[in-house]
């Protein structure tokens, strides 16, 4: 008859695994996905967060300003 293979119980605490390269550079890219989105609520706040572009809303405004070919045409 084959004997059955007993497992051993683990008693106490595991060891901790070391950290590798990997673990590192997943570390230092979560850190600069986070300062990336500091810096860029940073920049936003400056502009009290209007992303439109300033000239886009003039033409909207003022429709009387002259584009380039009207303003080669008249010399």
């Amino acid at each position: 008859m084959a004997k059955k293979k007993r497992k051993k119980k683990q008693t106490g605490p595991l060891a901790k695994q070391k950290a590798t390269v990997y673990t590192m550079m997943l570390i230092f890219s979560f850190l600069a996905l986070v300062l990336a989105c500091v810096l860029m609520y940073l920049e936003l706040k400056e502009y009290d967060f209007d992303i439109e572009a300033k000239q886009y809303q003039s033409a909207y405004l003022n429709p009387t300003v002259a584009t380039d070919a009207e303003t080669v045409a008249s010399f």
